[in-house]
């Protein structure tokens, strides 16, 4: 995989923004600097409803609504388990 990185919200958006067209998926932590993944997960699938995502988050309160497209992963979580979540949705973007 090719991998965009950003280290905070503010620069998730940014980057989101660089990258737009480009992006298979998404890899969001909730727990977010500058701008929450809440928002970014918003303001992304304002702008790529279809964009799968990875919601990653240590705490259970406030989670967003679950989406098609969308798996969460709680903190701590095995490779394994994120291996998991990326191929099970690239799976289905590939498919639907």
């Amino acid at each position: 995989y090719d991998v965009v990185i950003a280290e905070d919200g503010a620069r998730a958006i940014e980057r989101f923004h660089e990258h737009r067209d480009e992006l298979s998926l998404v890899v969001l932590d909730l727990d977010l600097p500058r701008k929450s993944g809440h928002e970014c997960l918003r303001e992304m699938r304002e702008q790529r409803p279809d964009l799968p995502v990875v919601v990653v988050t240590g705490n259970g309160d406030g989670l967003p609504a679950a989406a098609a497209r969308q798996r969460t992963l709680a903190k701590p979580f095995r490779m394994g388990e994120l291996r998991a979540a990326v191929g099970e949705l690239l799976g289905a973007a590939r498919s639907g």
